[in-house]
């Protein structure tokens, strides 16, 4: 446990440096410290060459960076399952993190069962970018593969008033399916930042670049939601369907866009928009192959 101290490098509950041995059930618990704006350090569960599973990060009151679950850097096609990132888990409660939030993090591998739970914490930058207004603002993914790998069962939650500015994806890959992510925001706020990327914030269920998206959930609950909201997202090539958005009473989302995908030719898509008690205005409801009045 790291208590009451200013951290400036990375902190590894397991770390190899070699594509030889898995990280399992790495813990690092951080409580009231801070990692200064100038450090450029990660906080990792569990970080190898080859998997990297059942690993936790846990962040109470505290002032931190880049957080990660579980990572694997093994760039060598065709690793497969055997570089497979899975069943890490980051909670970061009353807290303030100025950086990407990860819960399993694959070079090349699989990326499935890991998850974020965020508690009454934010994520916005400090630097403003002097003439501009700008500030740094960071995403959170359950899951993400930056290659081939699929990206399965990971899970985000935002709870107790968190305000999140940016993207939150339960699932994301550059080149692999994404599907049966979900993500959960009860009683927070996910706002448009005034950022260089705010064009491309948005809350999904999944995301992918060039796979499938399918079967992922985007449930909203008492919250303020001023982004878009898709339940898939296909940057290039691939289809998007059978995926949902659902919206409980007491969500404000006047100012969000939704979408069943944002992929025009959605009917026979299956993608489902949910209102389930819920009453208001939304920016405006796209893409989506049926709504359902609950």
């Amino acid at each position: 446990m790291i208590e009451g101290e200013t951290i400036t490098e990375s902190v590894y509950g397991w770390n190899y440096s070699s594509q030889e041995k898995d990280a399992i059930g790495g813990s690092v618990l951080i409580e009231k410290s801070e990692v200064p704006r100038t450090s450029s350090s990660t906080i990792y569960g569990g970080d190898s060459g080859q998997e990297a599973s059942y690993n936790r990060v846990v962040i109470n009151d505290s002032t931190t960076k880049n957080i990660t679950g579980g990572h694997s850097y093994n760039t060598v096609s065709g690793a497969g399952n055997n570089a497979a990132v899975s069943h890490n888990t980051v909670e970061i409660n009353d807290s303030h993190v100025k950086g990407l939030i990860y819960g399993g993090h694959a070079n090349m591998g699989d990326v499935m069962h890991n998850n974020v739970v965020v508690k009454n914490s934010n994520n916005q930058g400090d630097e403003v970018f002097p003439g501009t207004g700008y500030r740094n603002v960071y995403s959170i993914y359950g899951g993400y593969s930056g290659s081939i790998g699929n990206v399965y069962n990971n899970t985000v939650e935002l709870l107790d008033q968190s305000c999140i500015y940016g993207s939150v994806s339960g699932g994301e890959s550059l080149s692999g399916d994404v599907f049966n992510n979900r993500v959960r925001i009860v009683d927070s706020t996910v706002s448009k930042p005034v950022s260089f990327s705010s064009s491309g914030d948005h809350v999904a269920g999944g995301s992918s670049w060039d796979g499938n998206v399918y079967n992922n959930i985007v449930e909203i609950d008492d919250s303020t939601i001023e982004t878009d909201i898709y339940g898939g997202y296909i940057d290039r090539k691939g289809s998007a369907k059978n995926n949902t958005v659902i919206l409980h009473g007491g969500t404000n989302a006047e100012k969000a866009n939704l979408y069943g995908s944002n992929q025009p030719d959605f009917q026979g898509s299956g993608n489902n928009l949910i209102l389930d008690a819920w009453s208001g205005s939304v920016n405006s409801v796209n893409y989506f192959d049926q709504i359902t009045l609950d």
